[in-house]
């Protein structure tokens, strides 16, 4: 094994890297499991060093399209990103998943890899990332229901003016000739980036001259949807994932109140930064845990 100094960025050993195939790194998985890698620091830390080399090598995210392969290929990467410790690159595969896998999101092991026993916990990789894709959904929809729905329920009320029915006849109309519309029938056939491209093709000229409501600014609406939805999630952060874990013999029962937020931040100790929704999405402990840590966040931020 090579020390970090030997494989430092501009060494010999940089340019190799590109020759390394995704099945290799498995194999190296498959030693550092054997023999511990994470238990000796000595061994763990090169390996780690070595990793990221590797990855910045050979992982473009911008080069990636969400075809097969490419999709095969980010599902064998979650396992080595985790696995050594790599942060940045878990939470940027993890977030390439959920925005551009189409249905249910799994591992993937190289078709030359025949040690099936390696593999993340789902607990680690696939509850969590399919929660994510999930949430996405969620956030699209209500970013392209709250407005509409404000206006049906208005003019089911008799609040809204004549043209409330024809208003939203027409919104709907607009994403169901886009095909994004109903959510449940595209979002089970298509990725989340599939739809957000589709939504930029948006567009509704609104002639009706009535209510506040029947006037709104649909175009304004889907495009504040898609943009939410775009940054709703950051990726699975592995620090928040290890912290909020219930550890083999732990005598602190209590530990998940020392996890809550600091100066309004649930990422200050994390090696990444990320918003809110991506610690909900990280926590691994019991659920009524996290609800209580998020309540106690929002009452803080109500007193400020």
């Amino acid at each position: 094994m090579h020390s970090s100094e030997d494989i430092a960025p501009g060494s010999d050993l940089t340019p190799r890297l590109g020759a390394i195939d995704i099945t290799t790194i498995w194999h190296v998985i498959n030693a550092g499991d054997k023999y511990l890698f994470s238990d000796d620091e000595e061994l763990a830390d090169p390996a780690r060093e070595f990793f990221k080399l590797w990855y910045a090598q050979n992982v473009d995210l911008d080069s990636f399209t969400p075809d097969l392969a490419t999709t095969t290929f980010a599902r064998q990467l979650a396992l080595p990103c985790h696995f050594f410790d790599h942060p940045e690159a878990f939470a940027a595969i993890t977030k390439w998943l959920a925005y551009n896998c189409v249905g249910h999101i799994q591992e993937s092991v190289p078709v030359k890899f025949k040690f099936v026993h390696l593999h993340l916990c789902p607990p680690d990789f696939v509850g969590p990332v399919n929660h994510a894709r999930g949430s996405l959904k969620t956030t699209l929809h209500r970013g392209l229901w709250n407005r509409v729905g404000d206006l049906l329920k208005k003019g089911s009320n008799g609040i809204a003016c004549a043209h409330w029915a024809e208003t939203a006849g027409r919104y709907f109309g607009a994403l169901t000739k886009l095909e994004v519309y109903p959510l449940e029938l595209s979002f089970s056939k298509n990725s989340i980036n599939t739809l957000l491209g589709w939504l930029g093709d948006f567009h509704l000229n609104n002639k009706i001259i009535g209510c506040y409501s029947c006037k709104a600014d649909w175009n304004r609406e889907v495009k504040s949807a898609v943009y939410r939805t775009r940054g709703h999630f950051d990726g699975l952060c592995i620090d928040c994932m290890d912290k909020s874990k219930i550890k083999n013999g732990r005598n602190d029962e209590d530990y998940w109140e020392k996890l809550g937020a600091v100066d309004g931040r649930f990422d200050k100790d994390c090696r990444i930064r990320h918003a809110d929704n991506t610690w909900w999405v990280s926590w691994c402990g019991r659920d009524e845990h996290r609800r209580k840590l998020m309540d106690e966040k929002r009452a803080q931020e109500r007193q400020e």
